[in-house]
């Protein structure tokens, strides 16, 4: 895969990722309670196990527990699965540590190798599914009303900083909140191994 390429992907990925809106509701067990049953997000779960070997949704024992990183994580994956220009990553994203519930077994070389087995939450790999030429990891945080203020405050900052990877990698720390004082923010930096990392805010 080209670098022109990759970086036309990672940019696509990013994009859309930085779309993305959270519900405006009061709190996290109310974002459980309307994500998990939004048509959109349905419909999407549904989408992904008939097109990409996902388990269906009512095997999906986690998202019954209603976890917020795991509905931030969903809203996510949806502002990719409705982008008209990131369809072709689709098939080479994953939540990692959901083997059999996603389509990560496929990739499970590349992601022992993270950070000690430390795995990422969302992960897309670019290029042939057999030999990937680069990743995007993404790691997700939730503060039901704290307004995140600056990539360093991130509980996976260390890890990124700290990590290594088999393969070329870039970066996303997402922070999500349902804090109505937040502003959407995209900001771009550099790991001190000159890997990009992009640093979200997603808000209602």
């Amino acid at each position: 895969m080209a670098h022109e390429d990759v970086a036309i992907s990672i940019s696509q990925l990013v994009g859309a990722l930085a779309s993305t809106r959270l519900p405006n509701v009061s709190n996290s067990e109310e974002l459980g309670e309307v994500t998990l049953n939004d048509s959109r997000i349905l419909t999407m779960l549904e989408g992904l196990s008939a097109t990409y070997g996902w388990a269906q949704f009512s095997d999906m024992k986690d998202l019954k527990n209603r976890k917020a990183e795991d509905m931030l994580w969903l809203w996510c994956m949806h502002s990719m699965w409705t982008s008209p220009v990131c369809k072709h990553l689709l098939a080479t994203t994953c939540r990692a540590g959901w083997s059999s519930l996603t389509n990560c077994r496929q990739f499970g070389r590349e992601l022992r190798s993270y950070t000690n087995g430390q795995r990422p939450d969302l992960v897309c790999f670019l290029g042939p599914i057999a030999r990937p030429a680069h990743a995007v990891f993404c790691e997700l945080k939730f503060e039901k009303q704290r307004v995140p203020e600056q990539p360093e405050d991130h509980r996976d900052y260390d890890k990124v900083i700290d990590g290594s990877t088999l393969i070329p990698t870039s970066y996303v720390l997402i922070d999500g909140t349902l804090s109505m004082d937040a502003e959407r923010t995209q900001k771009s930096l550099r790991t001190p191994r000159n890997e990009m990392l992009e640093y979200l805010v997603i808000a209602p």
